[in-house]
């Protein structure tokens, strides 16, 4: 049981198509929780980052029949609205959660993803890599970690190097699978990207590259690499890394969140 006196800010949970990463194309329950401590340019969920008088509940996977409750949601309630798209099981590979960041909330997020543990439900974080110690004290929950690496050219910030290297100890060490998602622009440099590769060999575990061009999400947004610029980041990185690959956002192809 989930004590009710433990409430988090949320977003939306829905069910749909994992539009991003190495699993990519595969169909997940989203609980995108509110609040981020980073304001990237390329941003394609500003409104995560701030919390939403309510939060949007699907009732039916992929139906997008959605019900409004007021913010902050107890953990009892986020964890039954995901356990409602759960059932019957078998169409959803994992629940995604994501934001903002989510592990700005980690006593809300351990509350929910222990009341789900039992249903067997796969779990995969989507974070900005920045806080290792709420990813420790929640590393028994997760089984995926999609971790950023907050590259200045994209984000328009300087990049959190020591917070990224933390992170990503903390995240190969407890077991769970790694890969680690850079979002590249018209301005990441080769040298950009193989400090990056060189921060994800120092684990001494294989973990997977994901170079993702940068999606035009409004004025402040950096442009796209071009196809040619690609070519040169991948092999750039793959000098480093065994394992590069170049995923766009699908999802924002087929018009989903």
């Amino acid at each position: 049981m989930v004590p009710a006196e433990v409430c988090g800010n949320v977003v939306e949970i829905f069910s749909g198509i994992q539009g991003e990463g190495t699993h990519v194309g595969r169909r997940h329950i989203f609980l995108r929780l509110a609040g981020c401590d980073f304001d990237c340019d390329y941003c394609d969920q500003p409104e995560a980052r701030n919390v939403p008088r309510e939060a949007l509940i699907e009732i039916n996977p992929g139906r997008r029949n959605f019900v409004a409750l007021p913010n902050p949601l107890s953990a009892q309630v986020a964890a039954r609205a995901v356990l409602m798209l759960h059932y019957p099981p078998g169409l959803h590979e994992a629940l995604a959660v994501t934001g903002g960041e989510p592990l700005m909330q980690p006593k809300f997020l351990a509350a929910v993803l222990t009341a789900l543990r039992p249903h067997g439900i796969k779990v995969l974080l989507e974070t900005n890599g920045t806080r290792p110690e709420a990813l420790r004290a929640l590393r028994h929950l997760i089984d995926i970690v999609s971790m950023d690496f907050k590259l200045r050219s994209a984000t328009g910030r300087r990049m959190p190097v020591t917070a990224h290297r933390r992170f990503l100890r903390v995240a190969a060490r407890h077991g769970a699978e790694v890969y680690v998602k850079a979002v590249v622009s018209s301005a990441t440099t080769a040298r950009e990207v193989e400090a990056a590769a060189r921060t994800i060999l120092r684990v001494r575990k294989p973990v997977p590259l994901v170079l993702q061009p940068v999606t035009c999400s409004g004025r402040r947004s950096p442009k796209p690499p071009t196809a040619e610029r690609l070519l040169e980041l991948q092999a750039a990185a793959a000098r480093i890394l065994p394992d590069v690959r170049v995923i766009p956002q699908t999802h924002k192809m087929i018009g989903q969140r």
